[in-house]
C-alpha cells in the first residue's frame, strides 16, 4: 500500500529494467517507474507524473493495456489491484502472437480481395465463411445471410443431385473435384461457375468458384463468327462453281445461238426451217435466262447497312488469331472513333479474311 515493490520476477525485470535490475524488493515503484521513463527520454517532471497516474491506475482498478518495448517486444500488462493494499502487475509476451494475427489478418485481406469466390463448409456442409467475390456472384450483400445456409442453397436440384452423386464421390477417393456446374442466384437466375472442391479432414469443404459467364459469352460469339464464316464460305464456293458452270454454258450457247443466227441471214423468209431456227433462238435466250439465275442461287443476298468496321474487324482478327502459329501474333491499330461505313457485314468480314490470309 505504500507503493514498495515487493516482489519482481526477472522476466518483468527485463522487460520493464532496460538492462538494469532495478526492480528490487523495497524500492520505491513510483521513483524506479520514472526512472525507466527517463532513460527512455521523458523529462524528469514528465516522468514522475506519469509514473503517480500509473501507480494509481494500479491501485484503483483492473486495466489490460498493450505496451512495445523498445526492442520491439510487445507485452500485455494487466494490472489489478489486490484486496489488502497494493497491486499486481503481470507482463505477458505476445510479440509472435501478434505477429501471428498479422499474419492470418494479411491472409484474410487477400482471400476478401481476391476474384474467385471462396467459401467454407463444416462437415454437416453448411457454409461458415464466405468472401466477398463469392457473395457479388450468388447476389448476396451480407455473408450473414448466408452463413449456417447448406451449400444446396445455392443449387437448383437437379445439379445439387449432380454434386452429389459425382461431385461428393470423386471428393470421398481423391479429395478434390473440379467441374463446371451451374448455380443457382438468390433471385433464382443462373450462374455460369466453374467450381474447384477440395476436401479438409475436421474442417470440412472449401470451395473455390470462378464465373465464366464471360468466358461463355466469348465462346458463343466465336462459334457464330466460325458459322457465320463457314456460311460465307460454302455459299463462295458454290458461287464459284454457278460461275464455272454458267461460264461453260454460257460458251456452248453462244456457239449455238450465233450459227442460228448465222442461218437465219442465209435463208429466205419463207424457207422452212425458219420455225425451226426461231425455236433454237427462243430456246436459247430462255437458257441464258436460266444461267442468270444459276449465277444468282450461288450467291449470297447483300444487306448493306450502316456498320462501324472497327469492331467488325477486330472479329475477323480474332478468327484469323485462332489459325496463325503461336510465334506470330496478330495487333489491330484501330482510331479511337468509330469507322461508319454502308456495307454488310457477311460482305466486309469475308473480305478482310481473305486478305489477312492471303
Amino acid at each position: 500500500s505504500a507503493g514498495r515493490i515487493v516482489f519482481a520476477n526477472h522476466r518483468f525485470a527485463e522487460f520493464y529494467g532496460e538492462r538494469t535490475a532495478r526492480f528490487t524488493p523495497g524500492a520505491m515503484f513510483l521513483a524506479v517507474w520514472a526512472e525507466r521513463l527517463e532513460r527512455l527520454g521523458t523529462t524528469p517532471q514528465t516522468a514522475r507524473t506519469l509514473a503517480a497516474e500509473r501507480l494509481t491506475e494500479m491501485t484503483v482498478g483492473a486495466t489490460n493495456e498493450e505496451e512495445r518495448l523498445p526492442d520491439g517486444r510487445i507485452v500485455l500488462r494487466n494490472d489489478r489491484p489486490l484486496e489488502g493494499g497494493g497491486a499486481v502487475s503481470i507482463a505477458t509476451d505476445i510479440t509472435s502472437l501478434k505477429a501471428t494475427e498479422r499474419m492470418l489478418a494479411q491472409r484474410a485481406a487477400a482471400i476478401d480481395a481476391t476474384q474467385d469466390g471462396i467459401a467454407i463448409t463444416d462437415e454437416d456442409g453448411r457454409y461458415v465463411y464466405m468472401n466477398a467475390a463469392h457473395l457479388a456472384l450468388f447476389g448476396y450483400e451480407n455473408e450473414w445471410e448466408i452463413l449456417g445456409q447448406p451449400w444446396t442453397k445455392l443449387y437448383e436440384p437437379a445439379q445439387a443431385a449432380h454434386v452429389e452423386k459425382v461431385g461428393l464421390k470423386e471428393l470421398a477417393l481423391h479429395g478434390k473435384w473440379r467441374s463446371e456446374v451451374p448455380g443457382r442466384a438468390r433471385d433464382g437466375s443462373k450462374v455460369e461457375q466453374e467450381v474447384s472442391l477440395t476436401l479438409l479432414e475436421g474442417i470440412g469443404l472449401v470451395c473455390l468458384t470462378r464465373d465464366v459467364s464471360e468466358r461463355h459469352r466469348n465462346e458463343r460469339e466465336r462459334a457464330r463468327l466460325r458459322e457465320q464464316l463457314s456460311s460465307a464460305q460454302r455459299q463462295e464456293a458454290v458461287g464459284q462453281l454457278a460461275a464455272g458452270v454458267a461460264h461453260d454454258f454460257n460458251n456452248l450457247l453462244s456457239v449455238i445461238t450465233t450459227s442460228a443466227g448465222l442461218i437465219s441471214e442465209d435463208i429466205a423468209a419463207d424457207h422452212p426451217a425458219r420455225a425451226h431456227l426461231e425455236r433454237i433462238m427462243s430456246a436459247g435466250a430462255r437458257a441464258t435466262g436460266l444461267v442468270g439465275k444459276l449465277l444468282e442461287s450461288g450467291r449470297r443476298p447483300s444487306a448493306p447497312r450502316a456498320m462501324d468496321l472497327v469492331p467488325a474487324i477486330g472479329e475477323a482478327a480474332e478468327l484469323l488469331s485462332a489459325g496463325v502459329p503461336a510465334r506470330l501474333a496478330i495487333a489491330i491499330e484501330a482510331p479511337a472513333a468509330s469507322v461508319t461505313v454502308e456495307a454488310d457485314p457477311g460482305d466486309v468480314l469475308q473480305v478482310v479474311l481473305n486478305l489477312g490470309i492471303n
